[in-house]
């Protein structure tokens, strides 16, 4: 938020009731005066870490802490060799130049995955694949291109290639893409189901990423569901918002005119702008919305509301 202010859903919450609750107004001013304070005091983003970046600064605090050195803008090239094959030290490029540091014990390389390398991921993923990640561009499994120049190999026999999660994306006017994972925040709520092309719901849409994206695998054997479509009513967008749409009565027409959102008055007519069976997701939202009233049915959550056919506002 606002170019680098860490939130939590506990603070989202607030965020969007700043208008209608003393307390959350409280909650939120405190979060964006200190977030402007950390700016103006020549942080490029705020410090007040949470979830995945608390676990990075602790780190780094122990790094620190215990007077370790480190080297930033300073690239890893390659992993040097003796004449045996034991790796001995990395080269690295550091101010313009190309520099080798010696081991004493051996070579950590703590590298991250392959997602922005299609060669990789159309040897390792299960198809379809593409661009979609959330992770830096610049994550294109360099770290595993040098050990595996020294010899090192991929090990085998895991239960998935990756860690998923669904994402959303939507072309600029400028031709860039923008993202969006659905983690927790809309995907997870009452009143939401997922389709695929038949229009039949293929997982429980409140559980974990991870398995949703294995469920869009799963499915997707039988039928079209990679992409897979997130439908709601009206109520439930209001109240939760959908991806890149906001709750709470913000516009949303630059986001159907850009083909990010698909509206209309009837299911039958949203399924046609999305191709999707008509029939098939007429028949999963009769299915669906009965045992939901009743919080009952498998893959149903304590409390879901069900999906209204027709909505009371376009």
């Amino acid at each position: 938020m606002l170019g680098g202010m860490m939130v939590n859903m506990t603070d989202v919450k607030h965020l969007l009731a700043v208008t209608r609750s003393f307390a959350s107004w409280k909650h939120g001013m405190k979060l964006v005066l200190r977030y402007f304070a950390d700016r103006l005091s020549g942080h490029h983003r705020g410090t007040r870490l949470l979830l995945g970046n608390a676990l990075a600064g602790r780190l780094f605090h122990g790094l620190l802490k215990q007077k370790i050195p480190f080297w930033l803008e300073t690239p890893a090239l390659a992993l040097e060799q003796d004449a045996g094959g034991a790796v001995t030290g990395v080269r690295v490029k550091r101010d313009g130049r190309e520099i080798v540091l010696q081991a004493r014990r051996g070579v950590v390389v703590a590298t991250g995955g392959f997602p922005w390398n299609a060669q990789m991921r159309a040897e390792h993923y299960p198809a379809p694949t593409g661009p979609y990640s959330m992770s830096p561009q610049g994550n294109v499994g360099e770290g595993i291109a040098m050990a595996r120049q020294a010899g090192g190999v991929l090990g085998t026999g895991h239960v998935g290639p990756a860690l998923w999660a669904p994402v959303s994306m939507m072309q600029r006017p400028d031709g860039s893409m923008l993202r969006y994972p659905h983690l927790v925040w809309d995907r997870a709520k009452p009143g939401l189901i997922a389709v695929d092309a038949r229009g039949e719901r293929f997982v429980n849409e409140s559980t974990s990423y991870h398995e949703f994206v294995r469920g869009m695998y799963q499915a997707n054997e039988a039928g079209t569901s990679v992409p897979a479509l997130l439908v709601c009513d009206s109520d439930f967008m209001e109240k939760w918002g959908l991806g890149l749409a906001l709750p709470g009565g913000r516009s949303r027409e630059h986001l159907v005119r850009a083909g990010y959102l698909y509206r209309a008055d009837t299911l039958e007519a949203l399924a046609r702008q999305a191709d999707v069976d008509p029939d098939g997701l007429a028949r999963t939202v009769a299915a669906f919305n009965p045992p939901a009233r009743a919080r009952r049915g498998p893959g149903l959550r304590q409390g879901q509301h069900g999906l209204q056919p027709l909505p009371r506002r376009p």
